[in-house]
């Protein structure tokens, strides 16, 4: 890397793993020589769910949840696409999940 290059330039050519806690570096910050930087770990994620759920939730999730795992976090409508809960995605820091409706049929 070249003297003077963003601490942001740096960190996504190295890659970082996926929930490496990014929230404390200054991501803007010049590098002008060799640095040894320690990234901890996040222990716990912060998302947010609405959509077509009762009220919507701000909550802290253990690192490794999924999208099927909030299923008895939140309180349903008649109207809440409960098949959106078979996912298996992976939460990430920040996430903002939004429920479905059902899809009407005819």
């Amino acid at each position: 890397m070249e003297s003077g290059t963003t601490l942001e330039t740096v960190l996504k050519k190295a890659r970082p793993k996926r929930f490496a806690n990014l929230a404390n570096l200054s991501l803007k910050e010049k590098i002008y020589e060799s640095v040894c930087i320690e990234i901890p770990t996040l222990s716990q994620l912060q998302i947010q769910i609405g959509g077509e759920i009762r009220e919507p939730v701000s909550m802290t999730v253990k690192v490794g949840a999924r999208v099927c795992d909030l299923k008895s976090q939140v309180v349903f409508t008649e109207e809440t696409d409960r098949k959106f809960f078979q996912k298996k995605r992976l939460l990430k820091d920040g996430d903002i999940i939004v429920v479905p409706k059902k899809k009407k049929t005819t």
